[in-house]
């Protein structure tokens, strides 16, 4: 049974599908920006691999993503507490650098929730995790929503010499 909130799921293949639209998305967006520079890999994969701010790809390369958590899409609070949810929120996020071999660094944190949400909960979720992973939340912002949403975005970084693990490469 699909919840009641949730869109059903059409999958990858399907013209309306996650995979489909981030492909939509990247297109567009290539269109405007045009291709990486050598080195980068931009959307459509776990995370964005970039060069270091300098502008070199000398050293580690920087990995970069960012994820969400939606109440009646990803969680049902019936069923899991509010630091569940920080848990699976920065735990999500930081698999996205481990996914591409890479180690997450920081993060960045948005809560966006409805009034009396407890927040002390979603944070005691987050650092746990946070601690976990060795990954701190270094700032963030809170927002009013009519329902909770966590978005959590992560830094990382290769470990030596080898090139991020793709999707189509894994």
């Amino acid at each position: 049974m699909v919840h009641p909130k949730r869109a059903p799921n059409k999958g990858a293949r399907s013209p309306t599908g996650e995979d489909a639209a981030i492909e939509r998305i990247g297109s567009r967006l290539k269109g405007r920006f045009g291709t990486p520079p050598p080195g980068e890999t931009w959307s459509g994969d776990d995370a964005a691999v970039v060069s270091a701010p300098d502008g070199t790809m000398e050293g580690p390369s920087l990995l970069l993503t960012t994820d969400a958590v939606v109440e009646g899409v990803h969680f049902d609070l019936s069923l899991v507490t509010l630091a569940d949810v920080g848990w699976k929120a920065l735990t999500v996020a930081g698999g996205n650098v481990g996914a591409m071999g890479g180690r997450p660094a920081h993060a960045l944190v948005t809560v966006g929730a409805p009034p009396g949400t407890d927040l002390d909960e979603i944070t005691d979720g987050l650092a746990e995790a946070a601690a976990r992973w060795r990954c701190p939340v270094v700032g963030g912002d809170l927002s009013a929503a009519a329902q909770i949403v966590v978005s959590v975005a992560v830094t990382g970084g290769l470990d030596g010499p080898l090139p991020a693990t793709h999707r189509n490469g894994a």
